[in-house]
């Protein structure tokens, strides 16, 4: 069953903007009560992508009654990432077919209108002001690859043997 998280709720019914931005005079860019929908099981759906977002960066834990993500994100190198299929075997919301974002799909969720993070803290809260890979590899350079930054909300490719954060996507349903 889809639960919207209470505190969207209140704060719409207040006439409220609920997206946590940080400079009041950007529209904000992942507003959760445009594109997005967030659930009780830890994801949210982009409806403007189709895409389907792990709410809490990989290694954290989703706590639904608080809607806050517990512990220690995990930060891997690229060339050493995690066995994403072994993770799929165990799942995550009852979904087998997490993968890695490609550039363009982690760009989607950076938030313009705050830093520090740069992202929708409503949706994707405990997320880190540091970057994060994405599947994509760096074309110029095959020892880089592509990642975000969710300090500023830039992206920049760097080494894949440096270590970094993930947040996991898959296409919706």
């Amino acid at each position: 069953m889809k639960v919207k998280v209470l505190a969207l709720l209140m704060l719409a019914s207040m006439g409220v903007q609920a997206t946590d931005c940080t400079n009041a005079g950007i529209q904000p860019s992942t507003d959760e009560s445009v594109n997005f929908e967030a659930f009780a099981d830890g994801t949210a759906i982009d409806h403007g992508t189709g895409l389907m977002w792990m709410r809490c960066s990989l290694g954290q834990t989703w706590v639904p009654l608080t809607s806050i993500c517990s512990g220690a994100a995990l930060k891997v190198g690229w060339d050493k990432m995690i066995d994403i299929n072994l993770f799929n075997k165990i799942g995550f919301a009852g979904k087998q077919d997490w993968r890695l974002p490609n550039i363009n799909e982690l760009r989607s969720i950076v938030e313009d209108c705050r830093s520090d993070p740069a992202i929708n803290t409503i949706l994707f809260p405990g997320t880190a002001s540091a970057k994060y890979w994405t599947a994509s590899p760096y074309v110029g350079l095959a020892t880089n690859a592509w990642v975000v930054d969710f300090g500023q909300g830039r992206d920049n490719f760097e080494l894949k043997t440096n270590v970094n954060y993930v947040r996991l996507v898959r296409v919706a349903d």
